[in-house]
């Protein structure tokens, strides 16, 4: 019965795939879905050859009676097994010496086996938790299966491996999985060379896998798979404190998918920003309590750069001032004290200068602020007259409004004037309109009507300050070459002048002081030039003197 035993334990020793044969079995096998380290290596060490198990599970002295137990019982075959032929003690002699030499070829295999199952040792105890491995733990792994130590790293380097390949088995990417592999590489107490090299046969696996679908110009899941592999690569070689070390294994990395430094580069922010663009988003809804310092470690995580984070905070700004503000509301949006104090505190947090925050927040609170000037200039065109008490009642409420959305002087006054023009372009259009259509009489009447407005809101302007009077020159300010920036055409400009200096001059040769106010007004408001009004006006008034000169002559005669 021993010696049947001892036979079946020797036949079991039989040349196998090896282990890297079947940690590349393992890879193919390991579940999409397992990405924490206990449950890869869980899966790892079940596939392994039941060989292999049971010598990672076999404590040493009971490994090395074993093996003595196999070359005994070799021994004993050859000699008592010659006796049935030969009864010369020299024969048995000679075939219980053969058998033994088999045994000690069998120890030997049994003793390859043993060392190569350390790595299956190591991996039963990932499988238990990463808080089972430490340096202790890994040097008592290497001395119990007689482990010298470059073949050691080598088996760690390897298990190393599997928790990536089964990282690279989905292209979704888990941030618990960057976590995962940092960590893991400490744990094996892997040099950054030794990451790089595992990384780099990464590649080498996933580009042999995917290479067909990776020449494809359209997106499809080995291109996501590959840029999630960048990102990783990216995330865990930049921690090479050495940054010729980085660059030798970043650019081993990007030769063997054949990237250039600035696309690997872009692949892997591709991945990392929406990552950080979701805490972003936790920022805004106010979820949860986060600080500049969380926020710089996160970014430094997964690799955002300053200068996107400064845009991406920007925009994170905006929309927790779109919260606060809530612009729908229109007339009732305000920026109160309390939404000021959450603005500060949130300026603060994402690092943001004063500058940045109020373009941003100017977005929001202009076309609120625009819409209330347009109410106020058509209350202005209505009221019976602009005088003072008119005009400081009307800029009063400008005021207050600015005030609610927080805006400084020189935008409000900005605002103000651009809704100004906007009103009297849309005046002026109707006119060009009209012209088109060769209906002179309304065409006059729209262009008295639009110099008339242009006078009323530049007395208002002046009250609210966004000019300093209502003369000649605040008309130039506010409404100066308005034709032209609205598109018009040089003969609808001059046709427009042209028809209202002809209306003053019916009737009379000479156009009175408060019509050739007028006139001037509408010259800066059409951007015409003093010769050019010069030369309509001769122009027009030619044909009038001569029928004049005429009349007086018949008279006399």
């Amino acid at each position: 019965m021993a010696l049947a035993v001892t036979m079946a334990a020797w036949t079991a020793f039989a040349p196998s795939s090896g282990p890297h044969t079947s940690s590349l079995v393992c890879r193919k096998a390991v579940c999409t879905q397992m990405v924490t380290v206990p449950e890869v290596y869980e899966s790892y060490y079940s596939s392994l050859p039941p060989l292999q198990r049971q010598l990672s599970d076999t404590t040493g002295p009971v490994a090395q009676g074993a093996m003595g137990a196999v070359v005994a019982g070799a021994a004993a075959v050859g000699y008592f097994g010659l006796s049935a032929v030969s009864s010369r003690l020299a024969v048995n002699a000679v075939g219980g010496a053969a058998t033994g030499g088999l045994g000690l070829l069998a120890r030997s295999k049994i003793a390859k086996e043993r060392k190569e199952s350390a790595s299956p040792a190591v991996a039963k105890l990932l499988a238990s938790g990463m808080g089972e491995v430490d340096a202790a733990a890994l040097a008592a792994v290497a001395t119990e299966y007689g482990v010298e130590k470059k073949e050691f790293k080598a088996q760690l380097i390897e298990l190393y491996g599997v928790f990536l390949g089964a990282c690279l088995d989905s292209s979704q990417v888990v941030p618990s999985e960057l976590g995962e592999i940092k960590k893991l590489g400490e744990l094996l107490s892997l040099s950054r060379a030794d990451v790089g090299s595992a990384f780099h046969t990464a590649g080498r696996r996933l580009y042999s896998r995917h290479r067909a679908y990776l020449e494809e110009t359209e997106p499809n899941d080995s291109k996501a798979l590959l840029n999630k592999f960048v990102f990783l690569a990216e995330r865990v070689l930049s921690q090479d404190e050495s940054e010729e070390g980085y660059r030798y294994e970043a650019m081993r990395a990007q030769k063997v998918f054949q990237l250039s430094k600035a696309d690997w580069a872009s692949r892997a922010e591709e991945v990392a920003l929406p990552f950080y663009e979701k805490v972003l988003d936790k920022v805004v809804a106010g979820q949860q309590a986060i600080t500049t310092e969380q926020l710089l470690r996160i970014r430094a995580d997964f690799g955002v750069n300053d200068e996107r984070a400064k845009d991406m905070h920007a925009v994170t700004y905006e929309q927790v001032a779109r919260v606060l503000l809530a612009p729908e509301r229109g007339a009732a949006a305000t920026i109160d004290a309390a939404a000021q104090t959450k603005l500060a505190e949130t300026r603060a947090l994402l690092e943001l200068s004063e500058e940045t925050t109020y373009a941003a927040l100017l977005v929001l609170t202009s076309p609120l602020f625009s819409a209330a000037m347009s109410e106020t200039l058509a209350a202005a065109e209505a009221a019976e007259a602009m005088d003072e008490a008119t005009a400081a009642r009307l800029a009063g409420s400008i005021a207050q409004r600015a005030l609610e959305l927080q805006l400084s002087g020189e935008s409000a006054k900005a605002l103000q004037a651009e809704a100004l023009r906007a009103a009297a372009g849309a005046k002026l259009s109707e006119a060009v309109t009209f012209l088109r259509a060769q209906n002179v009489p309304q065409v006059v009447m729209l262009v008295e009507e639009l110099v008339t407005y242009c006078e009323r809101m530049a007395s208002l302007m002046a009250a609210t300050g966004t000019v300093d009077g209502a003369d000649a020159a605040a008309m130039a300010q506010l409404v100066g070459s308005l034709g032209a920036n609205l598109g018009c055409k040089e003969s609808e400009v001059t046709s427009l002048y042209r028809l209202l200096l002809l209306s003053y001059l019916e009737g009379q040769p000479k156009v009175d002081e408060v019509r050739q106010a007028s006139l001037l007004r509408l010259r800066q408001i059409l951007g015409l030039t003093e010769s050019e009004a010069l030369a309509i006006f001769q122009t027009a008034a030619g044909p009038l003197f001569k029928k004049t000169v005429k009349d007086m002559v018949k008279a006399g005669a």
